[in-house]
């Protein structure tokens, strides 16, 4: 396995591209933590608390959550001693505002784009379920669960979440392409950004990934 260690990763890419699918694999690959940013926040809703009651406000209506928040969500994250030896994130950054204050306070190694069309993200978002319980993510195309409605993992039902609705939907892929898509221009010009066809079976676009990341 040719890879730097420590590897420090950002993995981009539209609601539902797959992102988070493989980041999840690569975390098990390399045994570094995956930090997913919508998980920060729903543990957050979750929690009940009146924090929570402020985050499930913007995530339901399909707006950002204000910008203090996240990062502090986030630097509180990344000062914990399970990513000293590497991590992948999800979901952040997704401005240029946000890379900036990432790049204050850790070097990233690369960062991957998933990339994917708007008419196939409409598709996927359609079918896209996630466990009440646990949050494990099924597709009722490509990555079914065994029992129909029912979380492999748990054995709780399959849900669609409010945010993912086609009108959320719609907003948010216009909040990423106004924001996130010029930022990636940012670690492109520093030679870290890598793009991937996400428009493949899970299993072809990670042996892509790995590929593209030399492991």
């Amino acid at each position: 396995m040719n890879i730097k260690n420590p590897l420090k990763i950002i993995i981009f890419g539209p609601q539902a591209s797959g992102k988070g699918t493989q980041a999840g694999l690569l975390s098990k690959e390399l045994n570094i933590p995956q930090v997913c940013s919508g998980d920060l926040l729903r543990d957050e809703i979750k929690a009940g608390s009146e924090l929570g009651k402020q985050v499930k406000e913007y995530v339901n209506s399909g707006e950002l959550v204000p910008e203090e928040l996240v990062r502090q969500l986030v630097k509180n994250r990344l000062d914990q001693s399970d990513v000293k030896d590497g991590f992948i994130i999800d979901g952040y950054p997704r401005s240029k505002d946000q890379a900036e204050f990432l790049n204050s306070i850790v070097e990233i190694d690369k960062a991957l784009l998933i990339d994917v069309s708007k008419k196939e993200v409409m598709n996927r978002i359609t079918s896209r379920r996630i466990c009440s319980e646990c949050g494990e993510i099924y597709n009722l195309i490509f990555n079914k669960s065994e029992k129909k409605g029912i979380c492999d993992k748990c054995g709780k039902n399959l849900i669609q979440r409010d945010d993912e609705k086609p009108e959320i939907i719609e907003k948010r892929l216009s909040i990423y392409e106004k924001q996130t898509t010029p930022m990636l221009s940012l670690y492109e010009d520093k030679g870290l950004l890598i793009k991937i066809n996400g428009e493949q079976s899970i299993e072809d676009v990670y042996q892509e990934v790995k590929n593209k990341l030399n492991i």
